[in-house]
């Protein structure tokens, strides 16, 4: 295992993520725009205009990681080093070790991790694989050591320092309900951190394939990554759906009408959100 300073990994994010601490995502050359005022609410509730961003991992431009072989890193949003998303990628059989001088909180898109508390003789471990999660408090290593298959590793640094132990918790550990209460067989939903009621917070979202197409806007920008299955998300533009696959990434502004959902004869879809606000939901 390699051992990869913070200065490294900023370093390789440098020529995909932006240099400042803005909570925009820099627009890529997929970016996608919504068919005019239509889509979005009005401009006395949402003054702004920004654009939906929708990356699959082949347009993602990767940056090896000096002096750490068999890792990769590109840049999603806003600035690293202080709040900002990224994805790291790590060879079977590789691993980095990282310190951020914010607060940190990664998910699993592919691939499976080491879990940070080994196994002992009388206490089986169970590894990090899609839809794990962890949190690292500012200025506390973590190591990110791939067990299986190619690991890919959306991780996010808060621009905060609030204290905390070191966190894991797999998909199936937190405590999931239905998107809808009147829909038991619909979406389910699960809280990672924060409050979706109150406030910005990060939610993993399961979507059952096939499920049916609802348009509806949320009043808050929030990104997103698929860890499972294949979505296709468009706008009411009139634009193509894109095909989204495991370990997508989507910026949705706030009041921007779209669509998303898992397609049909495929698996289930897992998808990790962050939302920059409280959780809402309106339909259209």
């Amino acid at each position: 295992m390699t051992k990869l300073p913070l200065l490294v990994v900023l370093a390789a994010c440098g020529s995909t993520a932006p240099t400042t601490s803005s909570t925009t995502p820099t627009a890529p050359t997929n970016e996608t725009t919504g068919a005019g005022d239509d889509t979005r609410l009005s401009p006395d509730q949402y003054p702004e205009r920004k654009l939906q961003i929708l990356r699959t991992p082949s347009e993602m431009t990767w940056a090896e990681a000096p002096q750490a072989k068999g890792v990769a890193t590109t840049g999603a949003w806003g600035n690293p080093a202080k709040e900002g998303g990224w994805f790291i990628k790590i060879a079977q059989g590789a691993g980095t070790q990282q310190t951020y001088e914010y607060d940190a909180r990664g998910v699993v898109v592919t691939g499976t991790l080491k879990p940070a508390t080994p196994p002992s003789p009388n206490t089986r471990v169970a590894a990090l694989s899609a839809g794990a999660t962890y949190f690292q408090p500012a200025g506390t290593p973590k190591t990110l050591e791939c067990a299986s298959g190619e690991c890919v590793v959306f991780v996010e640094t808060t621009g905060a320092k609030e204290g905390g132990s070191p966190t894991e918790q797999r998909a199936y550990e937190l405590t999931w309900e239905p998107l809808d209460p009147k829909n038991a067989t619909g979406p389910q939903v699960a809280q990672v951190w924060g409050d979706k009621t109150s406030g910005p917070n990060g939610l993993l979202i399961k979507i059952p394939a096939g499920n049916p197409t609802f348009w509806h806007m949320h009043r808050n920008d929030h990104h997103a990554v698929v860890l499972e299955g294949g979505v296709f998300n468009n706008l009411e533009s009139g634009k193509e759906p894109k095909d989204l696959p495991a370990g997508s990434y989507i910026f949705e502004p706030g009041g921007n009408k779209h669509t998303a959902n898992c397609k049909a004869g495929g698996a289930e879809c897992l998808v990790y959100m962050h939302f920059l606000g409280a959780y809402d939901t309106k339909a259209m």
